[in-house]
């Protein structure tokens, strides 16, 4: 597949890095002939310097024999500006823009065949705030990701020395939560995941990643002794897009601080922010933690744009007696380190990824990445394409797959199955499927069509 990526920033890095593991011809465009040649000294594809909205830049790209255009410059204007040229000028069929601002997305009849031709939006930072809001929302949890209109939902947690779940086998485990509709997926093991067999006997420090019927997350936590009481105090540091992004949807359902370095923004998150303490100074000052109550504070959350400035004033908040902190982190290199005071790391390029690749890829699935991108997940609706498939009407246990796939879970008529072996597929099913590795894809594609 032929794609154009207008931006080298950080989130065209992201897509870049992943779009070219799936032997896709990539051309990145930006003004910054800097970030260019980092970018082809890390990666095997074309670059070209110039403005990324311009047709002649575009037809030097081969924009006319382009499949997917993904704008993901700093402005939205050019974004859009591109979507519009890529669609009069060169015909490119998908299109992809980064839109951040909301005076152009409330517009319903903005976005158009009559109007701008966007045939998709990325807008990574509410898809950060998001992910964040839920780990507040379940207090306890490493991750979770909903699925299909909130019906389903996965949910990760670490099994502690004092765990109920310690020893016991998977068997014993689902017939224990049978009755929350829940199954075990996969148990993540020295940062490598596996699917477990009915034999498989919980360990200390396992994280087990379960499918469960939303509702009944909660009560599911409460049986697993992991859900902690709901957080009320709330300290943000980091007042950009997403950091005020967050505050605005918490401050009326919390008690909310942040933190922010730049007087002028500081300024102006006072201006924006109705029922938010704003904090002008910066994190990794103790009094300023001791002043404001540190000890007290339920849910402690790094947003800036530097790694290890968000590691790192995480480590001073929890020494210090905040109760659970979470820690923004854009480079994988750190992910595989182990940190005694971070309690949830949020990994922006998996947050991304999972909304984007699945249009690209067009599997008629919305794909999510669980625990750093180690286990895919897929949602694939069966509609009346999919009839001679040979998937409709079968029992699930007579689909064959190979090792590293598994259905998960059914969703049917707004409920959640996860007792699948007997199970026959039906029409419009929605079926949640996992899988351990990037080769799998096409089989997953080729399989249910």
């Amino acid at each position: 597949m032929k794609i154009i990526i207008l931006g080298a920033g950080k989130i065209g890095r992201i897509i870049a890095e992943s779009l070219i593991d799936e032997n896709n011809d990539i051309t990145v465009i930006d003004v910054n002939e800097e970030k260019l040649h980092q970018l082809q000294d890390k990666l095997d594809l074309r670059v070209i310097n110039g403005f990324a909205s311009y047709p002649k830049v575009l037809r030097e790209a081969r924009a006319e024999e382009t499949d997917v255009l993904i704008a993901v410059t700093g402005s939205d204007e050019v974004n859009m500006i591109a979507c519009q040229v890529a669609h009069s000028f060169f015909k490119i069929p998908n299109k992809i823009a980064r839109v951040r601002s909301q005076d152009y997305t409330a517009e319903v009849n903005l976005f158009s065949k009559t109007g701008i031709p966007v045939d998709y939006f990325i807008y990574p930072e509410k898809l950060i705030i998001d992910s964040v809001r839920r780990l507040i929302q379940y207090p306890g949890a490493l991750q979770i990701v909903n699925f299909y209109n909130r019906i389903a939902s996965s949910i990760t947690i670490t099994v502690q020395k004092k765990s109920p779940l310690l020893c016991l086998s998977v068997f014993d485990v689902q017939k224990r939560f049978d009755h929350l509709k829940c199954k075990v997926i996969s148990i993540f093991r020295e940062n490598y995941p596996i699917f477990p067999k009915e034999s498989t006997i919980i360990q200390e420090n396992d994280e087990i990643c379960f499918v469960v019927k939303t509702e009944n997350i909660r009560f599911l936590m409460n049986e697993l002794q992991v859900l902690e009481k709901p957080y009320k105090k709330i300290m943000i540091v980091g007042g950009g897009k997403i950091g005020s992004g967050l505050a605005k949807i918490l401050e009326n359902i919390y008690d909310v601080k942040i933190i922010e370095k730049d007087p002028i923004r500081a300024s102006q998150l006072s201006a924006i922010l109705d029922n938010t303490t704003v904090l002008y100074g910066y994190a990794s000052d103790k009094e300023l933690l001791f002043k404001e109550n540190i000890s007290q504070i339920d849910a402690f959350i790094t947003l800036t744009e530097n790694d290890e400035v968000n590691i790192m004033y995480a480590m001073l908040a929890k020494k210090m007696g905040a109760k659970r902190t979470i820690v923004l982190i854009h480079h994988g290199s750190y992910l595989d380190l182990r940190y005694d005071m971070i309690d949830n790391i949020i990994f922006p390029k998996q947050t991304i990824l999972s909304n984007l690749l699945g249009y690209i890829r067009k599997i008629r699935s919305n794909i999510s990445y669980l625990r750093r991108g180690t286990l895919e997940t897929f949602e694939i609706k069966l509609n009346r394409k999919s009839k001679h498939s040979g998937i409709v009407g079968k029992r699930v246990v007579e689909i064959d797959l190979d090792e590293g796939i598994m259905i998960g879970a059914i969703i049917r008529n707004n409920d959640v199955i996860v007792s699948l072996s007997e199970q026959k597929i039906k029409l419009y099913d929605i079926l949640v499927i996992f899988t351990t590795n990037k080769k799998h894809i096409s089989e997953i594609n080729r399989t249910f069509k």
